[in-house]
């Protein structure tokens, strides 16, 4: 299968729906509590029934409910941005992702594509065990 990388479009005006993916959690959370609150009210039958019955008859919330229980207690786990927002800017997500892998200088050359530096003061692997570990992302220059 042939790699696909995120792609922008607009939903309502280019035939990508069978492209799109699952980049908005905010929203997915919402419907998720929405069904929630619903199956409480009408299908719940003692108050104390368990996420396995209620995704039992909701399967579509299946993502949601796996994702929030894997970073329930991981506060910055999540991206915390409206993700389908039309002023969100993709490469804003981008420098996120790229910084868990050591980037920093992050250089905008439009709203598409940057320049970075990687690991840049990062010690070599001799080095290691004379330097403070709290120090190795951002070495002293």
């Amino acid at each position: 299968e042939e790699k696909l990388e995120p792609r922008l479009g607009e939903r309502f005006e280019e035939p990508i729906e069978p492209y799109e993916q699952p980049l908005a959690p905010g929203r997915d959370a919402v419907l998720a509590m929405q069904a929630i609150d619903q199956w409480i009210r009408q299908d719940s039958t003692s108050g104390d029934d368990t996420v396995a019955m209620f995704l039992l008859k909701h399967p579509e919330h299946r993502h949601i409910v796996r994702r929030t229980q894997t970073v329930f207690a991981l506060p910055y786990a999540e991206i915390q941005d409206n993700t389908i927002s039309a002023e969100m800017q993709p490469i804003d997500l981008l420098r996120c992702k790229l910084s868990f892998f050591g980037a920093s200088k992050f250089d905008p050359r439009s709203d598409r594509w940057l320049r970075i530096t990687m690991y840049q003061g990062a010690p070599f692997p001799d080095e290691l065990s004379q330097l403070d570990p709290d120090i190795l992302f951002y070495p002293p220059l």
